[in-house]
Formats: structure tokens, C-alpha cells, sequence
């Protein structure tokens, strides 16, 4: 420490020259960054080292589908490895198939672990590898684990399920495989519970391994009764035949099928179990024994009658005993067990047979395959039961079964019986479920079901038609026939359908009438008939025309009961609903030929057809058919005038009515007058003429040619037009204007002359017309 007045000692400075050394005896933290460079590249090539692939190699029988960088090994999806190259092997017998392995695979690749190539595959037993069409082949692997092996073989396909796979693992025996293959479903009551896994040959028939799936392996007992289900199965002889058929799957690709009587061992089966594989249910006696009642063993057969609901095979008769002290048969039958949900308390049975009757045949599908026992289903849910009593018939409606329950009448009995379908666009939708007589006894009455889910379907509006068998029309014009199904054209059956527009629902118990086909339902308007003498000409198709439009058709034409006249049946368009009425005349236009007439000559190529007069009466739907046009025709123009004459003169409808030889107007009519003691001649006036006739004008009649001849005097010869020579016609004078008299009213009468008078000819009255 210095004092105030003691100057500080400033240390001797070196020399710019001379550098400043100061001794560190430490580590030097510059060297960390090679140090941790150098661990992170060894942990680094430490880690490269245990991620390398194992190389392995898999002998293919052939290279196709295998692409070297691009075909995959996968694991339940997931990539296990990759195809690195392909090369020949050296005798040339198959391919050597490089493959570079996931490390992490290498535990698992052992003498046991499997591979095989996926590629797309389409056979009977469906589908297989379809996920490869977008993603590419690739080879598929089952590990497991062991001893590790880098040199394996592949399967031609998928292995069988290992034994430790979660499931039940059992065997069939049989003296062949029939139609089955792996892969072919194993079904309990139609729900594929497992597959068949693999089969095997043996001195004495086949081995069969199937696998059921976890979630079902406890339906399978010690007693469980295994059969082949595959495709269909088809017996039978004089009596009848037999059918029998599983799900869909297994008619295509083969199946198994098992059950488990009431009366057998129920314990558990376990893995590696062996049972026999029937041919068939009732051979496995896997068939559930029911007894029902009859009254009579007539149609009966044992081992050939079946049961059948709905149209399915649900059972056999097995036999079939004469109680003597109840007068009654009673009947053992198998039921499959699959429709062990018929045996309900409600349950009816009853024979079906042919039954031949005026108005048809019924059962008709019996004379093909045997007579055979109908089911109806009980209640849902209701009492199980093993005893019946058949029915003598059909079961009467049942309203408490879901759906529409409706009412069919008709004159006569169609081809139908109970379970007849009923269909809609040819898809079926209810059932015919009895039938029998009105309460008067008049007609039929038919009771149909309509399944709940198309309930919805039948209006008030709709209609019913016959849709059984083969119906058959036409004449030598043409044959047309008519079907629905196959069903029907055995069973008989109903069709229906609904015309467009609003409609109420049909309710419980609401009545249809029945159309005798599919033609006569869906016709739209009014149904009217004609009596004729002859139908010449007139065929289905002739149309109705009324001033010159078409208002209807006819659509049969036949003979009546009586064979002594013809009945024409047409229909009328909606619109025209008004013609069809009391006082309308109806006749046929055909066409007319003559030397000097000639008309309607386009029914020459069109044919001919039907027009009318239209009445003012009520509604009306017979009629007679005119041959011509009706002998009273009033024209709604010009002026109708009467004729009175003693005879005709040769005067008919259609013929002239001149004045000074030009054609003025028409004779619409000729009759005879009430008391027979004259002829009414009825014409009619063109508008433009009107005026020509007055009350004292003059007709005669200018037919043919008039001569008269004197001794002294020569002979005269007057006749009209030509016209009037050929088909005679009818002219008229009037007095000149002093004492022509007043306009003619309609109606009025004049006297028709045989000849004219030469004063009449005279006359040269000025009368305007009518222009």
C-alpha cells in the first residue's frame, strides 16, 4: 500500500518483439468433435450391420409372376422381405428365387416355415388373391420359429391351418372325396362355420380335415352327425322324386353339413376327432323324428314322399303304421334339422295330389315329382312339438300373419293350390293360402297373402289375373302364347299389377276380380259386346271409329255357346265412356264396289271397321252389329225429308237425289211404314240446296230407263243420268215462283211418283241457294 506522496512502481515493459507464453497443463476440448464423430459412424455402421437383410432363397417350379425388385414377401399384410434376383437352377428343373429378408424375420425362418406364391385365382370354391390384381403378385410366408434355414421350397398353394391355430381342428373319414375340395364351406343350418382344410388318400377312402372357426366350434358334440352337402342330390322312382339341395355355396364349390341329434352324446369334441362323412342327412340320421297324423295312407310313400315348405325340401317320411284301434296311419318323418323351426305348436300339414276338375288341374307340379306333404309355420317363438295331426286341406286364411290378407273371385277355379305364388313383375311377393265357395254358392273365392314388405304394392286399383299354366290365342291369323314362371306353369299361380295414378291402400279383406290373363287385366276403358251374324272380316284389332277417330277396338271375336251367331267382344277408349249408351247404333264399314258407286275403298287395304251413331240413353254394354249403315240415318245437316211410296222401286240408302240432273242429295234410309201398307224413303237435302224444295214440289223416281211406244206414233225413249240407269236415284221438280209453295220443313212428307210428268219438267222457278 503506497502513500499520498510516494510515486506508484511501474513494472518493467517488454518488447513488442517478444510473444507472451503462459503453460496450460489441462485436456483441450477441441478434441470431443472427432471423438463423438467417430462414435456416431461406429454406432451408425454398428446399426447398418444388424439391420442387413437375410438373403434366403426359395426354389419355384417357375419364375411367372415373379419380379426380381419388385415382388414382395408380406405377413398379414405387412412387407417382410423383397425378390433381389432370379436365376435357373442347374438341371433346369424350377427357379431359385434370391430373396432379401427383414432381419427381424431371421428367428422365424425355420425348417417349418412355409412359402408360397398369391396371384389372383377364379375356381368353384370362389375368389382367391383378388386384392393381387391392383397390388401385384407376391409370395406369402408362414413363420416359424426355430433353428434358422435359409434354403426352402415352395407350396403349391396356401398350407393348411397350423394345429395351434385358435379353432377346432377334426377329421372325416369316407370312401371318397365327391365333390368337395379345399376350401369347400362347412355350414350349421346354412351358416358357414369353417372349411375344409386339406384331404388325404388312404387304403380305405379318403381323410378329410376341416376347421371350425373359434366363435363356432361349440356346436360341435361328441355325437354331431356330419354329411356332404355338395351340389344336388336326386333320387326317385314311379312314385315320385326326390331333390335336395344346401346353400348356393356349396351346390357350386361342395360342402360339409352337421348336426347334432337330441338323442346322442353331447360332450365337447375336441382337436383331432375323427367322424364319418355321410352321403346325405337321412343316411347320417341326423334328421330330427316327427310323427303326424293321417286318416288315410293313400299317396303315402316311405322313403319318397317329402315335406316341403315353401317350395324347399325340409324333410322324408321314414314310415309309415296302420293304427288299428284309432282307424288312423301315423307317419314317422326325418326332418332336416335346419327347419327345426317349424316344429312349433300352430304347425299344419297336409297332402298335396294331383286333383282333376272341369275348371282345371291343381297340384299340377305333383305329376312330376310325387305327391307330397305341405307345411304351413307356426307362430314365431311359439312351443316346440314333435306330434301333428294332418289337415284333410289347406289351412283357412290366418290374419294374424303379418302382411295383407285380400280376397280373389272368379267364376270359374284357375290351376292354383295352397302356396300357389302370387307375383308382381314376375318376382314373387305372397301366396295363395285356401280357397272355396261364396256364401251364395255363385263363385269362387280365393284367399291370398301378400308378404308385409311388399304390402305396399296393391292399391285399390289393382289387378289379378290368371297366370297358371299355358294359356294359348289366336286363330289362323296367328298363334300367341302366354306364360309367367316355371313355378306357376306347374303350381298355378296369380299375377298382378297397378295402373299408374292415385290409388288408396288396399286393406285386410279387400275383393279383386279375376282376369282370365295378363290381355284383359290391364286393359284401360269400356268393355262392350256385339251380337253379329257372320264375322267376316272382323278380327282382333278392328277398330271402333267414331266421325272418323279411332274410339276403340275390337279384341275377340267367337262363336256363342249356341253356335248360331258370332259374339264380338271390344273395348272402348276411356274417353269415349259416353258412346257406350243406350240408343247408339253400331255397324261395319267394309268397302263397296259397282259400275256406278263405289265407297269406302280404303278398308280395301285397312280392313274394315266399326262406326256409330251415338244415343243419348244410359249406360249400356250390349249391342247389335249392323251389316250397313242403320235404315233411319238422319243426317245433322241439310234437310231430311219422308218419301211415301207403295214399294221401293228399287230405291236403297246411298242412292242420288238430283234436281235437274245435278246431285243435290242421298237417300239415308228405307222402312217399311208402321202398318206395313207403304214404304218410307228417307233423304236428305244438301245444306246448299235447301231451298230448292217446297211444300208443292214433285219426286219421282228416275231408275232405269222409261220407254214409250204407240202403234202410229213411234216409240220415246226418257231416262235420267247414268248414274240413275245403274243404281236409280231419285229426282224432284218444283213449280215456278207463283206456286212453289213455302220452304220444306224437316220431317215433311211428299208422294214419290213412279214417273215424271212432261209439266214438271217445265218448270223454272229462280231460287237462290244457300252459298
Amino acid at each position: 500500500m503506497t502513500t499520498e506522496n510516494e510515486e506508484p512502481i511501474i513494472p518493467e515493459q517488454s518488447s513488442m518483439d517478444d510473444p507472451l507464453v503462459i503453460e496450460n497443463e489441462g485436456f483441450s476440448l477441441i478434441w470431443l468433435v472427432p471423438i463423438i464423430a467417430l462414435l456416431i459412424g461406429g454406432w451408425m455402421g454398428y446399426q447398418q450391420y444388424q439391420a442387413k437383410p437375410t438373403v434366403i432363397t426359395i426354389h419355384f417350379p417357375d419364375g411367372d409372376g415373379i419380379n426380381s425388385g419388385k415382388t414382395e414377401v408380406r405377413y398379414k399384410g405387412l412387407t417382410a422381405g423383397v425378390v433381389s434376383d432370379l436365376a435357373l437352377e442347374e438341371d433346369g428343373a424350377g427357379v431359385l428365387v434370391s430373396v432379401e429378408m427383414d432381419h427381424r424375420f431371421e428367428p422365424y425362418l425355420s425348417e417349418e416355415t412355409d412359402f408360397w406364391l398369391v396371384r389372383p385365382e377364379i375356381g368353384v370354391s370362389g375368389i382367391k388373391g383378388l386384392e393381387t390384381l391392383v397390388s401385384g403378385n407376391y409370395i406369402g410366408i408362414r413363420p416359424v420359429k426355430g433353428s434358422i434355414d435359409l434354403d426352402f421350397v415352395a407350396l403349391d398353394g396356401p398350407p393348411p391351418l397350423s394345429a395351434n391355430e385358435p379353432g377346432l381342428h377334426i377329421r372325416l373319414t369316407a370312401p371318397d372325396l365327391g365333390s368337395l375340395s379345399v376350401g369347400s364351406p362347412v355350414t350349421y343350418k346354412k351358416i358357414i362355420v369353417g372349411s375344409v382344410q386339406d384331404y388325404k388318400l388312404h387304403d380305405e377312402g379318403v381323410t378329410i380335415d376341416l376347421f371350425i372357426k373359434p366363435n363356432f366350434s361349440h356346436l360341435v358334440k361328441k355325437g354331431s352327425r356330419f354329411w356332404n352337402s355338395s351340389g344336388v342330390f336326386a333320387s326317385g322312382g314311379l312314385s315320385g322324386f326326390e331333390i335336395q339341395t344346401d346353400a348356393l355355396a356349396t351346390i357350386i364349390a361342395g360342402g360339409v353339413s352337421f348336426h347334432t341329434p337330441e338323442q346322442s352324446e353331447n360332450a365337447q369334441a375336441a382337436n383331432n376327432d375323427e367322424y364319418s362323412l355321410f352321403k346325405d342327412y337321412k343316411r347320417a340320421s341326423a334328421g330330427i323324428l316327427t310323427t303326424i297324423q293321417f286318416s288315410s295312407a293313400e299317396g303315402l310313400v316311405a322313403e319318397s314322399t317329402e315335406l316341403r315348405y315353401n317350395g324347399l325340401h325340409v324333410g322324408i317320411v321314414r314310415e309309415i303304421e296302420f293304427d288299428q284301434d284309432k282307424g288312423v296311419v301315423n307317419t314317422t318323418v326325418v326332418f332336416d334339422p335346419q327347419f327345426e323351426f317349424l316344429l312349433v305348436k300352430g304347425a299344419a300339414f297336409w297332402l298335396v295330389k294331383p286333383e282333376l276338375s272341369l275348371s282345371g288341374i291343381s297340384g299340377l307340379d305333383t305329376i312330376i315329382s310325387g305327391n307330397y306333404i305341405e307345411v304351413a309355420a307356426g307362430k314365431a317363438k311359439a312351443e316346440p312339438k314333435y306330434s301333428f295331426v294332418a289337415l284333410s286341406q289347406a289351412p283357412k286364411m290366418d290374419y294374424s300373419v303379418p302382411g295383407l290378407h285380400i280376397k280373389i273371385v272368379t267364376d270359374l277355379l284357375p290351376s292354383i293350390s295352397h302356396g300357389s305364388p302370387i307375383l308382381y313383375r314376375k318376382v314373387q311377393v305372397g301366396e295363395v293360402q285356401s280357397y272355396g265357395l261364396t256364401k251364395d254358392g255363385k263363385r269362387i273365392e280365393i284367399h291370398a297373402h301378400i308378404d308385409k314388405k311388399y304390402a305396399h304394392l296393391v292399391k285399390r286399383s289393382s289387378r289379378f289375373w290368371n297366370a297358371s299354366g299355358i294359356r294359348v290365342k289366336g286363330g289362323l291369323g296367328g298363334i300367341k302364347i302366354q306364360t309367367e314362371t316355371l313355378t306357376t306353369l306347374l303350381r298355378g299361380g296369380l299375377s298382378f299389377y297397378t295402373p299408374q295414378g292415385k290409388s288408396k291402400k288396399a286393406k285386410n279383406g279387400t275383393t279383386y276380380e279375376l282376369y282370365e290373363g295378363i290381355d284383359e287385366a290391364q286393359e284401360e276403358g269400356v268393355s262392350i259386346q256385339f251380337s253379329v251374324e257372320t264375322g267376316d272380316g272382323l278380327k282382333e284389332g278392328t277398330e271402333i271409329r267414331y266421325q272418323g277417330i279411332q274410339v276403340g277396338a275390337v279384341k275377340s271375336v267367337q262363336l256363342d255357346k249356341n253356335l248360331k251367331s258370332v259374339v264380338v267382344h271390344a273395348l272402348l277408349n276411356p274417353d269415349a265412356r259416353a258412346l257406350a249408351v243406350k240408343g247408339s247404333v253400331f255397324w261395319r264399314v267394309k268397302p263397296e264396289l259397282g259400275l256406278a258407286h263405289t265407297a269406302n275403298l280404303d278398308t280395301l287395304v285397312s280392313g274394315q271397321y266399326i262406326t256409330l251413331n251415338a244415343g243419348e240413353g244410359n249406360l249400356h254394354y250390349e249391342f247389335e252389329l249392323l251389316d250397313k249403315a242403320p235404315t233411319q240415318k238422319q243426317e245433322n245437316t241439310g234437310l231430311n225429308v219422308v218419301l211415301l211410296a207403295p214399294n221401293t222401286q228399287s230405291i236403297k240408302a246411298g242412292v242420288h237425289v238430283f234436281y235437274r240432273q245435278v246431285t243435290v242429295g242421298e237417300v239415308t234410309g228405307v222402312e217399311l211404314s208402321n202398318n206395313a201398307d207403304h214404304v218410307r224413303i228417307y233423304i236428305n237435302i244438301e245444306e246448299p240446296y235447301r231451298p230448292l224444295v217446297r211444300s208443292n214440289s214433285k219426286f219421282w223416281n228416275t231408275s232405269g230407263i222409261d220407254i214409250n211406244f204407240k202403234l202410229f206414233g213411234g216409240a220415246s225413249f226418257r231416262t235420267d243420268s247414268f248414274e240413275s240407269i245403274l243404281e236409280g236415284g231419285i229426282a224432284f221438280a218444283t213449280p215456278n215462283n207463283d206456286t212453289m209453295g213455302d220452304l220444306a220443313k224437316p220431317q215433311d212428307r211428299f208422294k214419290l211418283y213412279p214417273e215424271v210428268k212432261e209439266s214438271w219438267l217445265a218448270w223454272k222457278p229462280k231460287i237462290a241457294l244457300n252459298r
